[in-house]
């Protein structure tokens, strides 16, 4: 009995998700796009690039400048009442250092309020503030981002 409880505990931790490896990797948009006129779509593809080369231990995996899609997986336009706009993206697709296909199944969530300025979004919190009847009246940023502005983070769990 103990080494059947031995063998599971061992195994268990051998396969746990606590100890997978996560290999990053930093993309960057490779296109323009936004939210402004419904431009972005459930099921749209964004490509990327990678911004620098990636290794998995010392082998070279991934190429910078190899090219990545991400599948949009959720949209929420902007709304009143300062609603920012929000895009989803859940899978991204990609190439490795071999041309073998590689599925990346990473959450990257992106707000319209993280590309305002704080100068600008201060001081549209301090007129909502003061004047709690206008904040009725204000929109929610939109999502603008054009190539090479932004870097994202995306991990390859092995």
């Amino acid at each position: 009995m103990k080494k059947i409880f031995l063998l599971a505990v061992l195994s268990f931790s051998i396969f746990s998700p606590a100890f997978a490896e996560k290999i990053p990797v930093k993309i960057a948009p490779a296109q323009a796009f936004s939210t402004h006129h419904d431009e972005v779509q459930i099921g749209d593809w964004i490509n990327f690039e990678t911004v620098n080369d990636v290794y998995n231990g010392d082998k070279l995996y991934i190429k910078k400048g190899t090219r990545v899609i991400g599948v949009v997986d959720f949209v929420h336009d902007n709304g009143w009442l300062a609603d920012s706009a929000e895009i989803t993206l859940k899978e991204f697709l990609t190439v490795d250092a071999n041309n073998k296909k590689v599925e990346i199944p990473y959450t990257i969530k992106i707000k319209g309020n993280e590309f305002v300025e704080n100068e600008k979004r201060q001081c549209l919190t301090y007129i909502a503030y003061a004047f709690q009847s206008l904040a009725f009246f204000l929109r929610g940023p939109e999502i603008y981002i054009e190539p090479d502005k932004k870097v994202f983070n995306i991990f390859i769990e092995r």
